[in-house]
């Protein structure tokens, strides 16, 4: 949808966290560099204040079920 929205000429900022940047951050650049304007701002996953290991951030990952 981003991608849709930056061919029409509208700037594009998905707001994510580096392990799900991560999955599609690499078709983002290849837009970018294409001349749309579409870019990725990468938040810290704050794991430890929730309860959750570092580094689990999106469960399409190699997440452990415990």
């Amino acid at each position: 949808m981003a991608r849709v929205f930056a061919m029409n000429g509208v700037d594009v900022t998905i707001i994510t966290t580096k392990g799900n940047a991560a999955i599609f951050q690499k078709s983002i650049d290849h837009d970018f560099n294409r001349g749309r304007s579409i870019k990725t701002h990468v938040l810290e996953f704050p794991a430890k204040q929730v309860g959750l290991p570092v580094g689990v951030e999106t469960f399409n990952a190699d997440t452990p079920l415990d």
